[in-house]
């Protein structure tokens, strides 16, 4: 699963063509809060659950906003995706990804991970943050 905020494209993980089929993407809408997204997430995961399958890692490519509203959402779709991958549905990873010359987000996703490892079973999800410097392709 993907998770794209706003105004994050440019940080987008490459799809390969084989996994459009099992990839799901859940894009902030011009003007949706922070908020409503982690509860788009939620219900997709849901969604994805019910049919049988598992998310086996949700990549949240991040916008530019580092107000409190978008780091504590952040923080809360963090927490959401530890309990998931701490269920016995699975293994899921979690991966953050921002741009490197962003230096306050920078700064924040650090945090934010220093305090999702501490959240009870923190320490035994995986948790991976990248730094982008390009643009999203899809690769064949």
């Amino acid at each position: 699963m993907i998770v794209l905020e706003e105004g994050a494209l440019k940080g987008a993980p490459p799809i390969r063509a084989a996994e459009l089929d099992q990839t799901a993407v859940v894009a902030q809408a011009h003007g949706e809060t922070a908020l409503q997204l982690v509860d788009r997430v939620k219900h997709r995961i849901a969604m994805v659950e019910r049919s049988g399958a598992v998310v086996a890692q949700v990549s949240v490519v991040l916008g530019h906003d580092c107000d409190e509203q978008a780091m504590a959402a952040r923080r809360l779709l963090g927490t959401m995706v530890l309990a998931y991958a701490n269920s016995k549905r699975g293994p899921c990873e979690l991966v953050l990804v921002g741009q490197w010359e962003d230096r306050d987000l920078r700064q924040q996703l650090w945090e934010l991970v220093e305090l999702l490892v501490n959240e009870p079973g923190g320490a035994k999800a995986p948790i991976r943050l990248r730094f982008s410097h390009q643009a999203p392709r899809v690769a064949s």
